[in-house]
């Protein structure tokens, strides 16, 4: 039976020259020996795209080129300094396409993906800060939430200088999301580009009144109820690790598992600081049923607040629309 690889060329690195996009950049590179190509194209594609100017900027400027409506302009001085930066940092073996693009970052990243139909997206997460943030999103939970194929996320001080990219160990999340079993055979395929050990960890959500019935109502969970729940749950639990577990199992990789109970972001967290993880790869849905609403999940907590790279892995039956698609 042949196993289907779910990471796939071209590989697409969006960057704006930060610190955390070069480190997400060149933990794309090692991938680039274990995709399954697609076609003879560049196998990585690096993205730079720079915020339009304001209205009152732009009505002040030359009338813009048709070419920039679209999303395509040609490189500005920063724009210019970024993609040397890029060029300067890769390997000599490796077919690159470099691009840049004009408009708001999030929009032309999706954008840009809709057309290329990349295996993988990384960039570095450093949001916009502050309420903005907090209304709004930052560009990388843009990306997460709506992309299709798997998110690579980066976070790094800007204030330091980027740190090598490594691939040794590896925090493995299963979860209940279809998409866990993505993130199973993502797991194995990256494991020849110098992975020595995986943990896989699984979290039990504690089984609360909220959790049970729901945010608006608050009875008295049965105790009998409760326990016959939390055994399911941990069944539940054995038998995704003992999936994990069976597909790493001719590697020769180290691999410990772990069960906890708790709240899954938090958590993960702090394992993966514990275990001086690498990557955290975990498997998770794409947005909410309310788009308008910033995604409060698993996966968005990592974003923002896990100790080292995260990848979220995509179910490939989910075809919800991006919003550039949407009017």
């Amino acid at each position: 039976m042949t196993q289907t690889l779910p990471l796939v060329s071209p590989l697409l690195v969006a960057t704006d020259g930060s610190p955390s996009a070069l480190l997400a950049q060149r933990l794309v590179y090692p991938l680039a020996s274990v995709v399954k190509m697609r076609d003879r194209e560049p196998v990585l594609h690096c993205l730079t795209v720079e915020p339009r100017p304001s209205r009152r900027r732009a009505a002040e400027a030359e009338p813009p080129d048709p070419e920039e409506a679209s999303g395509e302009a040609a490189p500005t001085a920063s724009q210019n300094a970024v993609l040397e930066a890029i060029a300067a940092d890769l390997p000599a073996d490796l077919s690159v396409s470099l691009q840049v693009r004009q408009g708001r970052p999030a929009n032309e990243i999706l954008r840009y993906a809709r057309r290329t139909r990349p295996g993988l997206i990384a960039l570095g997460q450093h949001g916009v800060g502050g309420v903005r943030e907090l209304l709004l999103g930052s560009v990388s939970s843009a990306i997460a939430r709506y992309a299709d194929c798997p998110i690579l996320i980066a976070r790094h001080p800007e204030t330091e200088a980027p740190t090598e990219a490594r691939w040794q160990r590896i925090l493995l999340v299963v979860n209940g999301f279809p998409a866990t079993k993505q993130a199973i055979a993502l797991t194995r395929q990256i494991l020849p580009i110098g992975v020595q050990h995986v943990s896989i960890f699984c979290v039990q959500p504690p089984l609360t009144s909220q959790y049970l019935f729901g945010p608006f109502a608050t009875p008295t969970p049965n105790s009998q109820l409760t326990l016959s729940l939390q055994q399911v749950q941990h069944e539940q639990s054995e038998q995704l690790i003992h999936q994990a577990e069976a597909a790493l199992a001719d590697s020769g990789i180290d691999v410990s598992s772990q069960i906890q109970i708790g709240e899954p972001g938090p958590l993960i967290c702090q394992l993966a600081q514990h275990h001086q993880s690498d990557l955290i790869i975990v498997g998770s849905d794409r947005r909410p049923a309310f788009r308008n609403i910033r995604l409060n999940a698993t996966g968005d907590y990592l974003i923002h607040h896990a100790p080292c790279p995260v990848l979220l892995c995509r179910n490939p039956q989910n075809d919800t629309a991006h919003p550039a698609e949407s009017p």
